[in-house]
């Protein structure tokens, strides 16, 4: 007699077999979507292994090509923003962390408010392959100036954006010149920032307030003729006015604004013009309805005068 199979069975005493005899349709559907996901997985897995094998899809990422970076920016913060120093050497394209690597690398740049696209450029047939974005950058405000030939930018929180810079950018960029600056913070820190160097930043956090102002009124389209710099040298005096704004120098008006919100002077002279009025009388000069001759001065926070004059 032959010897009786033995039976592989399940709870119940029934094979594998019959028990999927005894499934629905829609089980066996679903077993089947099961299996076919399995297959399709592992044959994904056998092409992103051969892919990943492939050396025509790897390159060497020599710079990033970063497009609409503006011509004014310092030459600094170009190189920076166009290195590729937060990836690897040798790059495939079917691998993402170098990506997401230059995106914190990218986010950590002071100049950089936000990232707008990074992506591989896929090598063709003769070669190449590279990294290409787009970035958004933080708007400046002003430029603070250290001394002739070192100007910096600053934003709207008063923080240094990038390098120096040898020379002023072009004039339809439209941003004021804070002069006689005391000193400069790292790139990313604001002036004003810390506690030790807070008397010396004190004047430039002046200028901050009247290059707000400037903006916030809508003056800023008339800057690159008429305002080429604040002076802020009489921050903190015993003076009649703290802030000077200057005008290009063929034709050096000087606007007296007065003291600024910030003021802590107490002795001498106390009223002034309301921040209005100063704001009404510098459109009406920008304007060109009140005229002034080179070398004129006017006292923009005289209080109910259209800003007396004084001879040059």
């Amino acid at each position: 007699m032959g010897r009786k199979r033995k039976r592989i069975g399940v709870p119940g005493g029934l094979t594998l077999r019959e028990r999927m005899a005894k499934w629905s349709p829609e089980a066996k559907g679903a077993g089947l979507m099961l299996v076919s996901a399995v297959l399709t997985g592992i044959a994904a897995h056998h092409a992103l292994s051969i892919a990943r094998a492939d050396p025509g899809l790897g390159f060497s990422a020599g710079g990033v090509d970063v497009q609409g970076l503006p011509a004014w920016l310092d030459p600094e913060s170009t190189a920076a923003l166009r290195a590729a120093s937060a990836v690897p050497g040798r790059i495939h394209v079917l691998d993402r962390a170098p990506l997401r690597r230059l995106r914190e690398y990218y986010l950590a740049n002071e100049w950089v408010a936000s990232v707008e696209r990074l992506e591989y450029a896929v090598p063709g047939a003769e070669g190449g392959g590279g990294i290409t974005g787009r970035l958004r950058l933080r708007d400046p405000m002003c430029l603070v100036g250290l001394r002739a030939g070192e100007y910096y930018f600053a934003d709207t929180e008063g923080r240094r954006l990038g390098g120096v810079l040898s020379a002023l950018p072009p004039a339809d960029l439209r941003l004021p010149v804070i002069q006689w600056a005391k000193r400069v913070p790292p790139r990313g820190e604001a002036w004003g920032g810390r506690k030790e160097f807070a008397r010396a930043d004190e004047p430039v956090l002046h200028g901050f307030y009247i290059a707000a102002l400037l903006a916030q009124a809508g003056l800023r389209e008339n800057l690159p003729h008429w305002i080429a710099r604040i002076d802020v040298r009489n921050v903190g005096r015993n003076d009649w006015s703290e802030v000077e704004l200057v005008t290009e120098p063929g034709h050096a008006v000087r606007l007296q604004w007065g003291r600024t919100a910030r003021s802590e002077l107490v002795f001498g002279r106390v009223q002034e013009s309301p921040v209005a009025e100063k704001i009404e009388r510098l459109r009406r000069i920008l304007a060109g309805e009140r005229l002034c001759r080179s070398g004129e001065e006017v006292l923009l926070f005289e209080p109910g005068a259209a800003g007396r004059d004084r001879g040059p």
